[in-house]
């Protein structure tokens, strides 16, 4: 509004953020006593999630600019439950299953109408499904793809919700450290007596050397704020029943010296590795070792030790 006794002329309107436009042109004269309406568009998709304070600068011949402030909050779509970055932590990755579900909830009513889900890129590590479950809530099933390559991985999924001319993008990040297969044997070394025909060992997880790897890789992840952990790790300890051992006890493939002759017999809580001498059993060199394969790759090294007569 002019207060003043004098005509001002409009000549040019700035913004402090490029969120910010004119719907339409408003420059020109403004008489005393008169108003002048700015008609502003907003570009929510440039401003974060959060309260919000923009300026805008009203620029007059023979005047200082004019301030005008536009404050608000900027508001997400949809929110994401538990949250949009999922630590999964160190975990085995090989036989057992588990799933992770991401609620996805408009924020506002008003936002329903925009609640359009598109399909997602495939996952190389994890089996995604999106499904909506009203007209305001959807759901991400997060499954993975066994056997999970070991290493660290930090893997972005992208939500393309919305409008096919309006859309936007949610991004869920799911990190974690694929171990592999990781075991241990008691004794650690197998010892064959001159007298005996066979010796007897216990296999079972290596859950000391699965803690450190958890917590370096931990430690590594530690500088993403907001980050939510999940205990995959302990899900699968629950599930390591005598199912899974018959199922490692089939799929490992056994490397023993000459002569030797080696089984794996499942148990309920581990496996029992015997070992027995044949007919044309020699001395093995002293680096001799019985090798646990899995996929050809080595995840058990167990010395032999075998005492001459």
């Amino acid at each position: 509004r002019n207060s003043g006794t004098a005509t001002v002329r409009l000549q040019n309107v700035r913004f402090g953020c490029p969120c910010l436009s004119l719907r339409e042109p408003a420059n020109g004269e403004i008489a005393p006593g008169m108003n002048r309406e700015l008609r502003l568009y907003l570009d929510a998709r440039q401003v974060h999630t959060g309260p919000f304070s923009r300026n805008i600068f009203l620029e007059c011949p023979g005047y200082l600019p004019l301030v005008l402030t536009v404050t608000g909050e900027s508001v997400p779509l949809v929110s994401l439950k538990p949250g949009a970055t999922l630590d999964f932590g160190s975990f085995e990755g090989q036989f057992l299953d588990w799933t992770r579900v991401i609620q996805l909830q408009v924020t506002l009513p008003e936002f329903s109408r925009y609640f359009i889900l598109h399909p997602l890129q495939e996952s190389q590590r994890f089996f995604l499904d999106l499904q909506q479950i009203s007209a305001d809530e959807a759901k991400l099933t997060v499954r993975p793809r066994l056997p999970l390559p070991p290493g660290n991985f930090v893997e972005e999924i992208v939500l393309r919700l919305g409008p096919d001319d309006k859309q936007e993008r949610f991004r869920v990040s799911l990190s974690g450290n694929v171990t592999g297969l990781r075991l241990s044997a008691e004794p650690r070394q197998l010892d064959l007596l001159p007298d005996s025909t066979a010796a007897l060992l216990q296999i079972s997880t290596d859950h000391s050397r699965l803690s450190g790897v958890r917590r370096r890789a931990q430690a590594r992840r530690s500088n993403h704020p907001g980050s939510i952990r999940e205990n995959i790790a302990a899900e699968e300890e629950q599930q390591r029943n005598a199912w899974y051992w018959q199922t490692l006890a089939a799929q490992l493939q056994i490397s023993a010296p000459p002569g030797l002759q080696a089984e794996l017999l499942p148990q309920e809580q581990g496996l029992q590795l015997r070992v027995q001498r044949s007919a044309d059993f020699q001395l093995p060199p002293d680096n001799a070792a019985i090798l646990l394969q899995l996929a050809n790759r080595t995840v058990l090294k167990i010395p032999m030790q075998v005492q001459k007569p």
